[in-house]
């Protein structure tokens, strides 16, 4: 597309109403969040501790839809801003349990094989999680459900799912938001997780989905790290490394809540119909 497929270059006054984002846009977008993420991520933290990650948060929110609303951009449309089912919300819960007991597959053999980056990723959290449970909750937690989703499965797959297929739509921002953690294990959970939580906001036409999904993923992390007795109380969930039987646990929750989690979020949504 060229210059002509990023929109920020022109006047706001010629921009049509209701046109979605193309592939420059989205190139312009994500290469500003990794700019924020690679050069002012850390500094903030160093200077205003757990506050610093959320106003990075709040930045990586206003860069899609203050870009969006700048380009007159059908924000309902763009962002799935929709109100799902019951059904729906049950489905997302579902398929994240069984991504999550997926992650736990791969990450743990990554593990073994890249031991430094489980070291890395736990010195990154420890000086989130210093700074006390409600702090941690709402910037870990919260922030992040709301911001990166708004990026990813707003802003990114909302405009590649009007131009390309829905799986293609699906799989590149997916593996955008796990590009986005820069680091290798966090690529790969974020991609995984982001396959499932893309595809419950295609099915459930509503970002609302994905964020729950995102807040439960985050939020458990924070109450594990807070909570060290409740991994004795799970101890498949606390081990560092698995027994043969615990990955044939795992498979089984995976296969089990990823079809309940597909089976609810096939039922339609009346209110999507009448609208």
């Amino acid at each position: 597309e060229g210059f002509r497929g990023i929109r920020l270059f022109e006047s706001r006054k010629n921009m049509k109403k209701g046109q979605m984002p193309g592939v420059g846009d989205n190139i312009l977008m994500f290469g500003a969040m990794l700019l924020i993420m690679l050069y002012l991520s850390t500094t903030l933290l160093l200077r205003f501790g757990i506050w610093g990650t959320a106003i990075c948060q709040a930045m990586i929110f206003l860069i899609p839809v203050g870009y969006a609303w700048y380009m007159k951009a059908d924000l309902i449309k763009l962002f799935s801003v929709k109100i799902p089912s019951v059904a729906h919300l049950l489905g997302g819960v579902c398929l994240w349990v069984g991504m999550f007991a997926a992650e736990q597959i791969v990450l743990t053999l990554l593990a073994e094989v890249f031991p430094a980056m489980v070291q890395t990723s736990s010195e990154l959290n420890d000086s989130i999680l210093q700074a006390g449970f409600l702090p941690a909750f709402f910037v870990v937690s919260i922030c992040p459900a709301l911001a990166e989703e708004a990026a990813f499965r707003g802003f990114l797959f909302g405009s590649l799912n009007v131009k390309y297929k829905p799986w293609i739509a699906i799989v590149v921002s997916a593996l955008a938001f796990g590009l986005y953690h820069m680091n290798l294990l966090q690529f790969f959970g974020g991609a995984m997780m982001g396959v499932a939580i893309g595809y419950a906001c295609y099915k459930s036409r509503s970002i609302f989905v994905g964020v729950l999904m995102h807040f439960i993923n985050n939020g458990l992390s924070v109450v594990l790290n807070f909570n060290q007795e409740l991994l004795a109380k799970i101890p498949i969930l606390g081990n560092e490394s698995y027994k043969l039987s615990d990955y044939f646990i795992f498979a089984a929750v995976t296969i089990i809540f990823v079809l309940a989690g597909i089976i609810f979020l096939k039922i339609p949504n009346r209110r999507h119909k009448e609208n």
